[in-house]
């Protein structure tokens, strides 16, 4: 078993009106296609956000540059999304050198919250305010799945590497470094529509019930679907922004 390079967090903070626990969100998954730089290609489905009663946490890919504290990422989003597995060199003045980053696959299974309670004697008005840490593992290697598990639900790298999966499907493992083009298929081959529609058909026909499940949305039917796509994309802003991450 292969585990995580390093762990990171992104705090947020957030007032009680938006606490990500006050309903459980689907998980979206995507079809993709991965170009590698000895000329293979790769197709096969991945999980680009995570939902359930976490919230929404963005799966994606992040470098940092040596001597550097920041992580830069670029998490999956809704829109046309395209990686590149060259992040451009950096100019180092100390060096007087070019530096290329070192680039992992960032996946967010764990969270901790902090509450605050406030009380405002002039208002008499009582305010929750909640601290969200999410918990990135950071790794060398991603995986691209071939066949859907009975919840349609992919597993976050962790899950894959821990032996914890519900059911083990089909997959093909990519090292990060190897990567010359990601990208999100907004238009997949029908083979993978039908694997998808087989999938739900298996679902509905395993008389499983499993509490407050939801299926997974999936990047392309939400593209096709305007209204969805716009009640959505707000939730996947800021997709390339540097923020400064605590190993």
């Amino acid at each position: 078993m292969k585990t995580p390079l390093a762990i990171i967090t992104i705090t947020l903070l957030l007032g009680a009106w938006s606490s990500p626990q006050d309903a459980g969100v689907p998980y979206i998954n995507a079809v993709c296609r991965v170009s590698l730089k000895n000329g293979t290609v790769h197709e096969g489905m991945i999980c680009i956000v995570r939902g359930g009663y976490l919230g929404y946490r963005k799966n994606g890919f992040g470098y940092k540059y040596p001597g550097r504290d920041n992580i830069f990422y670029n998490f999956f989003s809704l829109d046309d999304y395209f990686y590149h597995g060259d992040p451009s060199p950096r100019w180092d003045n100390e060096s007087g050198k070019e530096q290329y980053p070192e680039v992992y696959f960032m996946s967010a299974p764990y969270y901790d919250v902090n509450r605050a309670s406030t009380f405002n004697d002039t208002t008499l008005e009582h305010s929750i305010s909640e601290i969200y840490t999410y918990n990135y593992l950071l790794f060398k290697e991603f995986h691209i799945f071939q066949g859907l598990p009975l919840s349609l639900r992919l597993s976050g790298e962790e899950q894959v590497r821990s032996g914890q999966e519900e059911e083990m499907v089909p997959r093909v493992a990519i090292s990060v470094d190897e990567v010359a083009r990601f990208e999100l298929l907004v238009n997949p081959h029908e083979k993978w529509l039908e694997v998808v529609q087989k999938a739900r058909e298996r679902r509905l026909n395993s008389g499983e019930a499993w509490e407050d499940y939801e299926e997974p949305l999936w990047y392309h039917e939400i593209r096709a679907d305007t209204a969805l796509f716009n009640s959505l994309a707000f939730r996947f802003e800021d997709n390339r922004s540097a923020a400064v991450l605590q190993p």
